[in-house]
């Protein structure tokens, strides 16, 4: 027997228990309930019950007080006589002021009750102008609660007794019309993957389970065909930005070599003697160069990255001084803009941590470039603090605002798309291809974070996101 012949037969067992577990757990409920509907009618009962015998009780409260004014033979004699036709009085105890016996009578004739419920009631009669006084203690016999009780319990075993037939016909039923069927189709599936035939023993479910196979062997044809497509069309997205990254890791090698030289000239070129307007044009030409081998740079890493190539490097490093950088970084991206930097670094930030520089470096440069390409005028924050998670590690959380152009809802589910920029007179005059975002995102990612973005068209943007990192005691 193959292991999904076994899986399958095992299946109407599975379905069986659960079927008898449901049964029984719904009897359990109903009898539970039948419990505690029974507590409170009983209750109710009980009471109702007892103010009625007590009313009843009330036919011998004359020969009573007779007995407390004058206790002779022939008032106990009467009294006596009231109780042999009373049967719901089982006892009465006549007391005088000072607690003595002046009568006591137990019922002889009666059946020990199931139930028995006792009260006392005070008289004061004061024939002729005299006052007595007196106690009667009187038990009385609830019969009626009994054939409540005893109700309770036959339905009780009427439940019981349903419950168990029930649960013998989900099994007899189970067996007969799933178990059997089943375990003829595990077959006919069985067969059906070692031979296009399929040979049935001849009963009254063959020609459906024929039916069922022969249905489920063609979907599962057409399921191997669908997925030997979507493995080829799989290959071939992999093929094509395989070929993208090569590409565009090629051409950014190509580019960063002349580039380069046109850099290094541009700086010998300024040390010789120049016009006030050459040296303009020179510092325009050095800051363009720089602007595109930082885009370079980043082509490289993002078709990197893109290849399956992703490097951490996580090592010791002065943690404030490395932020104090990427401040300094900004000041100058800015130093031509109206715009104010507010730095704000918690104060218990710890001085040196365990981190990957390079990567964080990459992800907070492209949030503050961001965020300095797109604020026309007003603040950028860059705000840090730490949170102590253990003696050995903190949680890191970096906030970046500024009070730029914002974005739409629609540019937000695509902001991390590559080489992707809002259709914006602004945005396209920063110039940039769309990938710093990208590129922070997918960093991100495999340092087990992520970028939380806030952001309303002419409000400005709020990023923030959060790493652990490792505390370390000294400098290594």
């Amino acid at each position: 027997m193959s292991t999904q012949e076994s899986k399958l037969n095992n299946q109407p067992l599975a379905l069986h228990s659960k079927l008898n577990l449901i049964i029984l757990c719904t009897s359990v409920a109903m009898i539970c309930l039948s419990i505690f509907i029974h507590k409170k009618s009983w209750e109710h009962h009980k009471q109702q019950h007892i103010i009625l015998s007590e009313e009843r009780a009330r036919i011998i409260e004359h020969s009573v007080r007779k007995i407390i004014i004058d206790n002779n033979e022939e008032n106990q004699k009467e009294l006596t006589n009231k109780l042999s036709l009373s049967l719901n009085i089982t006892s009465v105890k006549i007391l005088d002021q000072n607690g003595n016996n002046l009568f006591a009578h137990q019922q002889e004739n009666l059946s020990k009750p199931l139930y028995k419920h006792q009260f006392t009631r005070e008289f004061n009669p004061k024939p002729q102008g005299t006052s007595y006084f007196g106690t009667a203690i009187i038990s009385l016999h609830l019969d009626t609660l009994e054939e409540i009780d005893q109700h309770f319990h036959h339905s009780l075993y009427l439940v019981a007794i349903f419950t168990m037939v029930l649960m013998i016909v989900t099994t007899i039923a189970i067996n007969l019309f799933l178990k059997a069927p089943l375990q003829q189709l595990c077959t006919a599936l069985d067969q059906s993957t070692h031979s296009p035939e399929i040979q049935l023993s001849k009963n009254s479910h063959s020609l459906e389970i024929i039916q069922v196979s022969k249905k489920i062997h063609d979907m599962l044809n057409k399921i191997e065909h669908q997925n030997i497509e979507v493995r080829q069309a799989r290959d071939k997205a992999l093929l094509s930005e395989q070929a993208k990254s090569n590409f565009l890791a090629i051409m950014s090698h190509e580019l960063r070599t002349p580039l380069n030289g046109i850099i290094g000239m541009s700086e010998i070129l300024k040390s010789t003697s120049l016009t006030h307007e050459q040296k303009e044009l020179l510092t325009i030409m050095r800051k363009s160069g720089d602007t595109l081998l930082e885009l370079i740079q980043r082509i490289l890493k993002y078709s990197r990255i893109a290849s399956g190539h992703m490097d951490f490097h996580e090592e010791t490093h002065n943690f404030q001084k490395f932020l104090y950088s990427l401040h300094d970084i900004t000041e100058q991206q800015i130093h031509d803009k109206n715009i104010i930097i507010k730095f704000d670094p918690d104060e218990s930030l710890p001085e040196f941590l365990i981190y990957d520089e390079s990567n964080l470096r990459t992800v907070l440069e492209a949030i503050l470039l961001n965020a300095v390409k797109f604020t026309k005028e007003g603040t950028i924050a860059f705000n840090i603090s730490a949170k102590d998670l253990c003696p050995e590690r903190s949680l890191v959380t970096f906030r970046i605002s500024d009070t730029g152009i914002g974005m739409t809802p629609e540019t937000l589910k695509e902001i991390y798309t590559p080489f992707k920029q809002q259709e914006d007179s602004f945005i396209r005059q920063q110039g940039g291809i769309g990938i710093g975002l990208t590129l922070a995102h997918i960093i991100l990612k495999h340092m087990d974070s992520e970028i939380y973005v806030d952001s309303d068209l002419d409000q400005g943007s709020h990023f923030h996101f959060s790493l652990e990192m490792k505390k370390a005691k000294k400098h290594s």
